[in-house]
This record gives structure tokens, C-alpha cells and sequence, in this order.
């Protein structure tokens, strides 16, 4: 009852069993193999992830270094630059109280130069409207101690001794006239 066709396939079913037997051991052989390697990796991993953190930290530290670094180098070129503001102004203040308006005024020109390059620009060469004359604060009215370097104080020392230098000068030209 079995034709000839159906009796070849079960030959080769029998011939073949043990072949595909093995082919399915091989199998389960490399999935646990791959399994095993699959964990090894994520151990690696998690080693390297380990070992990097204190390596991570320490460039974190070292950026922020490099940051506090620039911070401080800015600063110092500010102070340096408002230094010599404020020593410009003490001058000029010192040159009018000795009534030398002339070397006041160079001063105060030496001093919009190095506004000007400060910030980039070009001076005006003018010295803009004249201010109604006020002496000039009193050394005395100043604590010791040297610069403080502060911006402000630089700002506020620099327009009180151009008001009273351009006063002194609108005084000198309408004298002239």
C-alpha cells in the first residue's frame, strides 16, 4: 500500500534522524554559548562604566578648573586695566590741585585712549559740553590704602575730574575772549 515515493521518504527520514539529531544539539550548544557571551559582555560593560566614573569626575574637574582659570585671568586683566584708570584719575586730580590744567587735560586724553581701547573704539578728540565748575573731591575725603580697583569708584573719580577740568577750562576761554 505504500508507493515507492512514500517508502524513499522514510528512508531518508531514518538515514537523515541522527544527522538532524546533532543539528539541533549543535543549536542549543551555540544559544547557550551566545547566552554565556551575552553576560560576559554586560559584566564588561558594566566594569568599564565603573572604572570610568572617577574618570569622568576628574575631567569635570579639570573643565571647571580650566573655567575658574579664565575667570581669574579676565579679572585680572579688569583690575589691571581699572589699576591704571584709577592712577590716571589720581593724576589729573593731583594736576589741578597744582593748577597745571593743561597736564590735567593730557592726562584726561591718555585716559579716553585707554577707554577707547578698551572697549574697541575711537576717540571723539572732544571733550564734549562744558560742566558747570566744581572742585575736585579732596584728597583727604579719601580713605588710605591705595586702588581699590573698583569700576565705579573709576567711573565716578574719572567724570568728577573731567567736570572740573572742562569747567576750569570754559573758564580759561571765556577769560581769553
Amino acid at each position: 500500500w505504500m508507493t515507492c515515493s512514500e517508502r524513499e521518504i522514510e528512508w531518508l527520514c531514518r538515514e537523515h534522524y541522527g544527522q538532524f539529531v546533532s543539528a539541533v544539539d549543535d543549536l542549543i550548544d551555540v544559544q547557550r554559548l551566545a547566552e554565556d557571551l551575552k553576560a560576559q559582555v554586560i559584566e564588561h560593560n558594566r566594569a568599564v562604566q565603573a572604572a570610568g566614573v572617577p574618570l569622568l569626575q576628574k575631567l569635570e574637574d579639570v573643565a571647571e578648573a580650566y573655567q575658574t582659570l579664565e575667570g581669574v585671568q579676565e579679572a585680572r586683566r579688569l583690575l589691571d586695566h581699572y589699576a591704571s584708570v584709577l592712577a590716571l584719575c589720581r593724576r589729573a586730580r593731583e594736576q589741578t590741585s597744582r593748577c597745571e590744567y593743561y597736564d590735567a587735560l593730557r592726562t584726561l586724553e591718555e585716559l579716553d585712549a585707554l577707554a577707547d581701547h578698551r572697549e574697541g573704539g575711537e576717540g571723539s578728540g572732544q571733550l564734549g559740553p562744558a560742566a558747570s565748575p566744581s572742585p575736585p573731591p579732596s584728597p583727604e575725603g579719601r580713605e588710605s590704602g591705595g586702588a581699590s580697583g573698583a569700576p565705579e569708584e573709576a567711573a565716578a573719580e574719572m567724570s568728577k575730574v573731567k567736570q572740573f577740568i572742562r569747567g576750569q577750562v570754559e573758564s580759561v576761554r571765556a577769560g581769553l575772549e
